[in-house]
């Protein structure tokens, strides 16, 4: 049970894992899109899957990070891979985050693009601004921020697909599912998988920051239901993209379209909240980052929260939908190390301690 003075932290936790995962290929739906809606009827099957691999990675995650005393992902890795392949992983993941800053920018450009047509640049720079004048305020900043706006970007996007179903129905053409099926080079089953791979190098990043802040209560708790939330937010979005298909595959920002199918003041509505929510993630991995370099609130970890978003400024240049579309597989088969790790790390440690004391 959790005490009354730590039910706070346990919802900041909760929501510092949650934002870390919806970003802008989240929240936009282009995740969703590329992973499941392409399976038809059989994405469901794996948003399933992914909702209980969220819940127990997440779990193990926070458990190890409170177990161990961590301040970052690089105290983490070692014990769950070893020396020598936390050495690979950790390079691996300072790709990833630095990927995934990049990803948030492009994404915050595509929906001022999707809105106004030729907004790109200015959505990236107020982006990054914003999350440097975060990072700047150090760990703390970082979790503020996640605890009002995590909630309003759920809200957001519960309300957008409960409408949209409400207005078009739940109407699925099996003809335009075979369409995209056809795009797509893998199955429902090892697209989850590799879908998790991916969003888990981010989130242990965020999470293994917290390992001196909370308890292991705190955080069996937080990994569980921060895993049921993004499984259940995964499982809206790919009906409400199966209903809308296959007009929504054209659109860089999937639910955007659904959005502007109920009126003009929800396209303009939902875009903003879409921006804050690729906006809490970008921040996410940019501390993720800068407590990699540094610790935490000292002036290295502002210092390098601050020069990764003038880094990464280029690199936000290119097409959202192909960023996501190309870094997120890749990063996905990277991270399967990170996941097989933690899959197997309670076992094994069991049968160690079994035999220690037999």
């Amino acid at each position: 049970m959790l005490k009354n003075n730590n039910i706070f932290l346990y919802i900041k936790c909760t929501l510092l894992y949650v934002g870390s995962v919806i970003g802008a290929g989240f929240a936009s739906g282009q995740e969703i899109l590329q992973f499941y809606i392409v399976y038809g009827y059989q994405s469901m099957l794996g948003i399933l899957l992914a909702t209980i691999l969220f819940a127990y990675f997440g779990a193990m995650v926070l458990l190890l990070s409170v177990k161990y005393k961590t301040s970052g992902y690089h105290d983490l890795l070692p014990h769950i891979l070893g020396n020598y392949g936390s050495h690979v992983v950790d390079i691996l993941s300072s790709l990833m985050l630095i990927s995934s800053i990049a990803v948030m920018f492009a994404g915050s450009g595509a929906v001022l693009t999707e809105c106004f047509g030729s907004w790109s640049k200015i959505g990236i720079i107020i982006t990054a601004i914003i999350t440097v004048l975060v990072i700047i305020g150090g760990l703390n900043r970082v979790l503020t921020v996640n605890l009002y706006l995590v909630p309003l970007k759920i809200i957001a996007l519960i309300f957008i697909v409960i409408l949209g179903l409400l207005n078009h129905g739940i109407l699925i053409n099996n003809t335009s599912i075979a369409v995209l099926k056809n795009e797509s080079q893998m199955n429902w089953f090892w697209s989850s998988i590799l879908y998790v791979s991916y969003n888990m190098i981010v989130a242990l990043s965020v999470l293994s920051s917290l390992g001196k802040k909370i308890n292991k209560e705190i955080g069996l708790a937080a990994g569980i239901t921060g895993g049921l939330i993004l499984g259940i937010m995964a499982g809206l979005i790919t009906i409400v993209g199966l209903s809308y298909s296959p007009e929504i595959i054209d659109h860089e920002i999937p639910l955007l379209y659904v959005a502007n199918q109920l009126g003009t003041y929800y396209h303009f509505t939902f875009a903003l909240l879409i921006w804050l929510a690729i906006t809490t993630t970008a921040i996410s991995s940019t501390h993720g980052f800068a407590s990699r370099l540094a610790k935490q609130n000292s002036i290295k970890y502002k210092i390098a929260g601050v020069s990764i978003c003038l880094i990464v400024l280029p690199l936000a240049q290119i097409k959202f939908a192909n960023l996501v579309q190309v870094i997120y597989p890749i990063f996905g088969y990277a991270g399967l190390s990170i996941l097989l790790g933690l899959l197997f790390y309670l076992p094994v440690h069991t049968i160690k301690r079994y035999k220690k004391y037999k």
